[in-house]
């Protein structure tokens, strides 16, 4: 009788690379509404041209399933965006990758922002980020726009080190507003 048992999926991150752009691009413009995300040309130059800037595919079997976007400005990493693959989700993938990128970057506090918990969707967004280790930061957070013209954001920050968060939140927002928005803008 032959018992071989199926092997499991594996997932990984690496860097986005060309044979993943174009699912990383139509995932990016699906997942996020115009307001909380760049032009899809700045989205790629800094792929291209930005030292501090890491865009990750969310491989499973090497098949595309998603990413996650992080920068390191000062001494933590902030995660800009995250999003799983529509034929990915609800299978537990989103806390898998989630948890492989906080294992990648164990060395730092990781910083990312979410919604304020007006919707049920938004509370299921930060309970699912609470699940994975991170807390809210006590004070309000307004993300700048991506685009001119658009108005500030108001938006929550959480953090997998909450105390450290709090007590360094003013830093922690002046870096995240000049390094990822470049807030105020520089001309």
């Amino acid at each position: 009788m032959n018992t071989t048992l199926p092997h499991p999926d594996k997932l990984t991150l690496c860097p986005i690379q060309s044979q993943h752009l174009a699912a990383a691009t139509t995932l990016y413009e699906e997942a996020f509404p115009e307001l909380e995300r760049r032009p899809t040309k700045a989205w790629h130059e800094l792929m291209r041209n930005e030292k501090d800037f890491q865009a990750y595919a969310i491989c499973i079997n090497d098949e595309f399933a998603g990413f996650i976007t992080s920068w390191q400005p000062a001494d933590f990493v902030y995660v800009e965006h995250f999003a799983i693959a529509p034929h990915r989700r609800n299978g537990g993938w989103g806390g898998k990758a989630l948890q492989a990128f906080l294992t990648q970057n164990d060395q730092l506090p990781v910083v990312l922002e979410v919604e304020e918990p007006n919707t049920s969707m938004a509370q299921r967004r930060i309970a699912f980020y609470e699940r994975h280790g991170f807390g809210m930061l006590h004070n309000p957070y307004l993300q700048p726009p991506y685009r001119e013209g658009d108005e500030m954001l108001p938006l929550r920050l959480m953090t997998t080190h909450p105390d450290w968060g709090d007590a360094h939140f003013d830093f922690i927002t002046n870096s995240i507003h000049r390094t990822v928005y470049n807030w105020p803008r520089q001309v």
